[in-house]
């Protein structure tokens, strides 16, 4: 029987080790590169974390300020003092903050992985309502800069304000604002005058602006509609309001409490319709007893003196300003004539020169070397005679050293001009 002898050999020594050493560089390449990949997505992660924030942190700013109805660019640091009525943003403590009605809010943290911020304001030379500025954040040195601006809707005339007036253009590292809502301005309607005498129309309470306001309910829409429409009552009538405010910018609404007003009872009043000045006649038109008037009443008849008016017409000597009249019994019964009376004009530029049709001691007045005639609307006076009317044919005789004057005719509406120095 044959005896067979199978040829069976393992791995020696020598190759055990080769392959262990080819195995550790192959892993040792494949940790490089996994190292690598997640080097590099950590990297990406973190600076796309930072630019989110800056971006979110731009965005929160822009939709805080854009209606707000003051705003001031200031510099905030650790012994700034707080306004409780004030809204404020900065970065403290390398975080993002808002402070509203003294309370400070850390904006971001949940999601801000420790990155510092830094925030600048910046108003440019121009001072409208346009705030620029710049968010950094910092995330273990990657670093992401958002510039933005917003313009600011609700603030009119004054603008942003600087934080040092002298200089037109600024910059700091915070803001102080202030934003009103519809409840707040609602809530401070708490009462609002009476309508007045006669009143077809209320006159509603005043809003800030940004804000309207209008009836939301009346108890006697007879007496006052919800359209502000006023029917004056036979007997004072009290009526019970309630008015709605709203805030343009957003539509937000909010309602007054309940406010009552006195409707006074209806009064026949006289009528002041065909009531007129005529300067030139010095008189004021259509005036009965009944009524009072007053030269210099001011733009709302509140200055002034008052007299007793005539009946038919009243004789005055007009003054410069508004000419009001009033109906004696109900003083608030009471009238502008218009117009406004203005002050005398400059003297005309009038001269005598000789008259070749007469004798060389008469005269003639000349404008521009042209005889003035009846069209011009002058007058003269010689000595302590009456003003008379120069006309086309008017003559002077200045042989007598008279003291000869010249001025412009009053009007209806127009007082007679300054006079001029003696042409004689």
């Amino acid at each position: 029987m044959e005896l067979l002898l199978s040829d069976k050999r393992g791995f020696s020594l020598v190759e055990m080790m080769v392959a262990l050493a080819i195995l550790g560089i192959v892993l040792a390449l494949g940790f490089q590169f996994y190292a690598f990949g997640a080097n590099s997505f950590n990297a990406g992660q973190s600076q796309s974390n930072v630019q989110q924030n800056t971006r979110l942190a731009a965005s929160i700013i822009s939709k805080e300020v854009r209606f707000v109805d003051s705003l001031e660019i200031i510099n905030v640091n650790e012994s700034y003092t707080f306004s409780p009525e004030k809204r404020y943003i900065y970065v403290k403590d390398d975080s993002f903050k808002i402070r509203k009605n003294g309370v400070e809010e850390s904006i971001l943290e949940s999601i801000s992985n420790n990155i510092i911020f830094s925030l600048e304001f910046i108003r440019d030379k121009k001072g409208d309502r346009v705030l620029y500025f710049e968010v950094s954040a910092d995330n273990s040195g990657r670093i992401s800069t958002v510039d933005s601006e917003v313009q600011i809707l609700n603030i009119e005339d004054v603008g942003i304000k600087p934080m040092e007036p002298e200089n037109s253009a600024f910059s700091g590292n915070a803001i102080c604002y202030t934003i009103t809502d519809a409840a707040s301005v609602a809530a401070a309607i708490t009462s609002f005058d009476d309508p007045a005498q006669n009143a077809t129309k209320l006159d509603l309470p005043t809003v800030p602006s940004g804000y309207t306001i209008a009836i939301n309910t009346s108890d006697k829409t007879d007496v006052i509609d919800t359209d502000g429409t006023v029917a004056p009552p036979t007997v004072a009538t009290t009526v019970t309001l309630v008015f709605t405010v709203t805030k343009t910018s957003d539509g937000t609404t909010a309602d007054t409490v309940e406010l009552e007003v006195l409707v006074p009872a209806y009064i026949d009043f006289i009528s002041f319709d065909g009531v007129g000045i005529n300067i030139a006649a010095g008189i004021i038109d259509n005036t009965t007893f009944e009524m009072e008037y007053n030269l210099d009443g001011g733009s709302d008849g509140s200055s002034g003196s008052w007299f007793s008016a005539s009946e038919g017409n009243t004789p005055v000597t007009f003054v410069p300003g508004h000419v009001w009249v009033r109906e004696t019994e109900y003083p608030s019964n009471m009238h502008w004539v218009q117009p406004r009376i203005d002050s005398p004009a400059e003297p005309p530029d009038v001269y005598l020169s000789h008259d070749n049709k007469q004798d060389a001691t008469f005269m003639k007045f000349s404008k521009n070397g042209t005889q003035v005639n009846a069209d011009d609307g002058y007058e003269y006076k010689v000595n302590s005679a009456d003003w008379a009317d120069i006309m086309n044919d008017t003559v002077v005789d200045s042989s007598n050293q008279n003291t000869i004057i010249v001025r412009v005719k009053a009007t209806q509406t127009k007082l007679a001009s300054q006079e001029t120095a003696n042409l004689d």
